[in-house]
Order: structure tokens, then C-alpha cells, then sequence
């Protein structure tokens, strides 16, 4: 009996601290998504300096969900390197849950929210979809997920000139 009055004497303590742990703000990004129309978008891609992997995606894609920590893990790797990878969102709404997927992900490279008009300006029907850019043109449209050594295969393509 006591040991049921104990519990009972610190479960107003113990949820309190629950609730403003649960309540607090989120922590601060360290990455934050850019919001850009399509035409932004495509001078950043076909700038001849570019050569690499655009990760077209939505936060509603479970798909999507699975490809980007893996293209965080290759980035992260392969970055001293030289690697490129970039993520566009074809969300509808706003920027606020792309900023959230990216948070939760913990994406590391560059985030834009380009929005529906993204599909219409590179006819792109689903998601995930990448994108393989050799100096500014892109030389490969591939639609659907794609296996880690297959993004490796295309990253390391990016890199040498190859496909």
C-alpha cells in the first residue's frame, strides 16, 4: 500500500514534466528548406557548376521516406569528396512540413520547396523521382525508388562523367 502511495504522490510531478517536455518548441533547424518557384529551381540545377543527384519528393511519400536517409548517408560520406545532392519538394501547401520532414530526417544537404509547378516544368508524374545532372544538363530521369547501391551507382556516375 505504501509503495502505491508513493506512486500516486509523484504522478502529478512526473506528468507535468511529461507535458512541457511533449509541449516544448521543437528544436532549431539546422538546415532550413528554401522556398523557390520553378524557374529558381532550374537555374540552380543547370548551372554548369552542378553535377549530382536531385531528390524529387513529397513528405507524404512513404517511398520518398526511405530513399532520403539514404541519400543523407551518401552525402555525408561522400562529401569531402565532392559529392551533390539536392532535395525539391513537389508539396502542396507550404514549407512548414517539408521543414518538419527534413528535421526529422536530419537531411543534410540543400532543401528547396519548389511545389506542384516543379512537375510541370520537368513533366514529372510521380515521386520519388531522380534526377541525374552532369554540369548543368540532366542526363537521366529516373521516376520511383531506387536502392542504395543504385543512388551510389548514380552518385558516383555524377562524379566521373559516366552513367
Amino acid at each position: 500500500m505504501k509503495h502505491l502511495y508513493l506512486k500516486l504522490r509523484y504522478a502529478p510531478a512526473v506528468l507535468l514534466i511529461t507535458l512541457l517536455v511533449a509541449c516544448s518548441p521543437p528544436p532549431p533547424t539546422t538546415n532550413p528548406v528554401r522556398s523557390l518557384d520553378a524557374e529558381q529551381f532550374h537555374q540552380i540545377i543547370t548551372d554548369k557548376a552542378f553535377s549530382g543527384l536531385v531528390a524529387v519528393f513529397a513528405s507524404w511519400c512513404p517511398p520518398c521516406r526511405e530513399e532520403l536517409p539514404e541519400l543523407a548517408r551518401l552525402y555525408r560520406e561522400q562529401k569531402p569528396e565532392g559529392a551533390q545532392i539536392i532535395a525539391a519538394s513537389m508539396e502542396k501547401g507550404d514549407v512548414k512540413e517539408v521543414q518538419r520532414v527534413v528535421n526529422e530526417l536530419g537531411l543534410p544537404f540543400p532543401v528547396y520547396y519548389v511545389g506542384e509547378t516543379l512537375g510541370l516544368k520537368y513533366r514529372i508524374i510521380g515521386v520519388p523521382t531522380l534526377m541525374v545532372v552532369r554540369q548543368g544538363k540532366i542526363v537521366e530521369m529516373i521516376p520511383g525508388q531506387q536502392s542504395p547501391r543504385e543512388l551510389a551507382a548514380k552518385l558516383k556516375a555524377t562524379a566521373s562523367g559516366g552513367s
